[in-house]
């Protein structure tokens, strides 16, 4: 009985090591926010500024910020805060399309009142350098 257990461990160990691996890829959270620093949101009302240039749509991101504790309330800049931090995992350099709504009471978060906020998170195209132009000998 004893040489049938030892291939059954043998794989449950190497399915948990595997497991394992694999939720350690990810970038750290200080690294994370680090990169969130450089995310640029671009709220409705600054967007048209941030639109002359061009983007690749990496993904849709959410955040929430809600008051769990009795008199402390969500708030926005925090769920702003978060949608940045979201971005950065995604590798995007902005968030543009941003929506932000005040839900009320809202127990899916673990709170009682939330601050929900979505947008699309972009890569902005990298530009070439511009050719010098070329000589011609006279």
């Amino acid at each position: 009985m004893k040489r049938t257990m030892r291939p059954k461990l043998a794989g449950a160990l190497a399915l948990l090591l595997a497991i394992l691996t694999a939720c350690s890829t990810g970038p750290s959270e200080p690294v994370i926010r680090k990169k969130a620093g450089s995310v640029t949101l671009l709220l409705p009302e600054t967007q048209g500024a941030g639109l002359n240039r061009k983007y690749e749509l990496v993904s849709t991101v959410k955040s929430a910020s809600c008051g769990r504790q009795q008199g402390s309330g969500p708030s926005l800049e925090e769920a702003q805060k978060m949608l940045k931090m979201e971005a950065a995992k995604v590798g995007a350099d902005a968030v543009m399309n941003i929506s932000c709504e005040d839900t009320g009471v809202h127990f899916s978060y673990g709170c009682g009142h939330a601050i929900k906020c979505h947008g699309d998170a972009v890569q902005w195209e990298k530009t070439k350098p511009a050719k010098a132009p070329e000589e011609t000998e006279p």
